[in-house]
């Protein structure tokens, strides 16, 4: 097979795909000649197919990770790159990982990493985090990857076209016409409909799901607290800033209602989605590498181009949504937990239950 397939169709054009080519000629193909030789020539061939079909992959996030993309920013990224010893390792490792397997899904997890390790400095978590997703593809099975494209879905991943601006401080008036109101419900609308589509992509119930979460929590891609409560609505709302999350603007008025309409549907014959997110999803909280991961899987899954960097951009936060179900903080028992004791007290003697009720009863 030759390299120029890469650009099979015309779909990879221009350096990118030159770049593909040029990789595969220098780092590639040594590799599958060394690791798959000729003697086992279904398993080489086998392996040159895959490693060309991740290339290609390769090549297209190259070129859509760029906010303003030119021919020569894409080869000299690559160039600059590998020139890094550890980014240069994790892209070997990428390169065999990717002969081993004809899976979309793990070649656009191997794709994804290499281009985010490409862009980021030695020792930062972003690098870290692209390496162990090279290291971790073939850890994973594809339950496993299902259940992190629909955790990143859940916690992370936004129809910001569907989001309108936000207001610009806590201060700033907002416009509460009947006109902007009807706007910003038919904008909620939108929105819940789009994620209530994501959410069909994934396949419920999950069998096994204690057993994966388990292997999640244990490969680093999760954190996994059962006695950590989260709130579904901040958790799939749209990342706000701080100084204007309590400004309640039209969108983000309606946006609960529309975005809980989506818990009360069954995800089997007896299970509401809220019950699914109460038992397991709401204790899972993705890491670096189990979103980096995540994204990718989704965005095979949607076919939607999930730009390179929404897991580090600090405009597009990722907000853990705890619950503080804590009564004692070491020092004061909280008030709310008081207040609910003082009322249980007094609906208990009232109704003169023990140990309130006389002794002689």
């Amino acid at each position: 097979m030759e390299p120029s397939e890469i650009i099979a169709g015309g779909v990879i054009s221009g350096v990118a795909g030159e770049v593909a080519k040029a990789l595969y000629v220098r780092t590639a193909q040594p590799l599958i000649e060394r690791y798959f030789g000729k003697h086992l020539s279904v398993a080489h061939s086998t392996a040159e197919s895959n490693v060309l079909a991740f290339l290609a992959v390769l090549a297209q996030n190259l070129k859509r990770g760029e906010h303003d993309p030119t021919e020569t920013d894409t080869a000299s990224k690559v160039t600059q790159g590998l020139e890094d010893p550890d980014a240069a390792f994790t892209f070997r490792q990428a390169i065999l990982s990717g002969a081993r397997t004809s899976s979309r899904e793990r070649h656009a997890i191997l794709a994804r990493a290499i281009s985010e390790r490409l862009s980021s400095d030695s020792g930062s978590t972003k690098a870290v985090a692209s390496n162990q997703a090279v290291e971790l593809v073939h850890s994973l099975s594809g339950a496993h990857l299902e259940l992190l494209g629909l955790i990143a879905l859940l916690y992370h991943i936004r129809p910001w076209h569907l989001v309108p601006p936000d207001a610009g401080s806590e201060s700033e008036a907002v416009d509460r016409s009947e006109a902007a109101n009807q706007v910003g419900q038919q904008q909620a609308v939108a929105y819940g409909i789009w994620f209530r589509e994501q959410l069909k992509l994934y396949s419920f119930p999950i069998p096994g799901i204690e057993s994966h979460l388990i292997h999640l929590s244990g490969s680093a891609c999760i954190v996994f607290e059962r006695k950590v409560r989260r709130n579904f609505y901040s958790a799939t709302r749209p990342y706000r800033k701080p100084v204007v999350r309590r400004v309640n603007t039209p969108f983000y008025m309606a946006l609960p209602y529309e975005l809980g309409s989506a818990t009360w549907e069954f995800v089997d014959g007896a299970t509401r989605f809220d019950e699914f997110w109460e038992r397991y999803l709401q204790h899972a909280f993705p890491t670096p590498v189990g979103m980096l991961i995540g994204v990718a899987v989704h965005g095979i899954k949607s076919g939607e181009e999930l730009l390179s960097g929404w897991e580090w951009s600090e405009d597009f936060g990722l907000e853990d949504a705890t619950v503080n179900d804590d009564i004692w903080d070491g020092k004061e028992i909280t008030e709310k937990f008081l207040s609910v004791l003082d009322r249980a007290i007094v609906d208990r003697a009232q109704r003169r239950v023990r140990p309130w009720a006389p002794l002689d009863e």
